[in-house]
Order: structure tokens, then sequence, then C-alpha cells
């Protein structure tokens, strides 16, 4: 997890604490909360499909409440998927949903919609993360570009510890945003 993320969490609540003490005490126990969690999770290579959607919607929902309008969160999971069973690296769509906000909703003064959607089809779990955020090639300054792409690697390098030779990252930097796709075969050879 990024740690601008607690400093600018932190400056939402100072922000807030005059205005709107109960909504300033909300965000400081979600945060508690959320980092609670993130220690027990980093003690481990992997957690259930199910545990990390937790983990990105309680991130999300902080991030909503700083955001507030400008954040349009989506997230949609397909019926046939086993969420307690898939294993993935800890906090991998917790940080492309970070890199999404940071880079893609945040300095769009409108902001935007923030989709994850994690599908089944066949043996393939596809995982999508999705803004509608800046240009980031040309908008992005050229230390958050390498940033973001330093990212993407250390992602790929995680999915390869869990699913050597079993994985695509595929990720869309454009126009209109970016658009991150993970497939991963589940069956084991």
């Amino acid at each position: 997890m990024n740690p601008h993320f607690l400093f600018n969490s932190l400056n939402s609540i100072a922000a807030t604490i005059d205005d709107s003490p109960q909504v300033a005490e909300k965000m400081v126990v979600k945060l508690s909360d959320l980092y609670r969690r993130i220690l027990i999770a980093a003690k481990k290579d992997s957690h259930s499909l199910e545990e990390e959607i937790s983990i990105c919607t309680d991130y999300i929902n902080i991030e909503k409440i700083r955001f507030e309008n400008r954040l349009i969160p989506k997230i949609q999971t397909g019926n046939n998927l086993d969420l307690k069973t898939i294993q993935i690296p800890v906090l991998l769509i917790q940080t492309l949903i970070e890199n999404s906000i940071k880079h893609g909703i945040a300095p769009k003064i409108k902001g935007g919609e923030v989709l994850l959607s994690i599908t089944r089809v066949g043996t393939q779990l596809e995982i999508l993360v999705k803004d509608q955020g800046i240009n980031h090639d040309s908008d992005l300054k050229k230390n958050e570009t390498s940033g973001l792409r330093e990212s993407f690697k250390h992602c790929k390098q995680r999915l390869a510890l869990i699913y050597p030779d079993r994985f695509a990252f595929n990720a869309d930097i454009g126009q209109n945003g970016s658009e991150i796709c993970i497939h991963i075969d589940l069956e084991v050879p």
C-alpha cells in the first residue's frame, strides 16, 4: 500500500475534524481497521480472493470518503467463482485499484469510475481493473510513469510466484484511462 494513501487519508481526516467530527472519527476507525487487516495479510504470500476483495472494498470506502462524488467505484464478481478457495497474492488487486485512483481519478477534476470485474470462464480467472482517468501517457510526469510501470512489474513477479507460466498480465494505458487485465489458469497441469 502506497504511503501517500496514509498521508492523504490523515490530511482528509484533519480537514474533516472541525466540520464533521463524527465523519472524521468514522474515517479513523476505517483506516485503523484496514491497516490492521493489511498487517495480518502481509505475513502471507497469498490469501483468498474473498479476503482480497474485502480489503479492496475497505480501501475504496476510505477513498470514497476523501473523493466523495468524484470517485465512482464498481465491483463485479461472477456467480461461478469460489472466492474462498481461489488464492492470489496479497494486495495484488488493491495495488491496481490504488494506482487507478492515484494516477487516473485523483488528477481529474470531475473524477470518474474505477471498475473491478472478476469473472471465470472455464479454467481462466479474469481480473479487470479499469479507470476513466486522465491520459496517463501525456499527463503523468516521467517519474510517476516509471513508478506505475515498476508497480506493474512487481505485480507480475508476485503472480509468477504463485502461478508460474499460468498467467497473463496486460496493461493498456491510453487516452481515456487505464485497463489492467490479468488472466490466471486455475487448472494445475
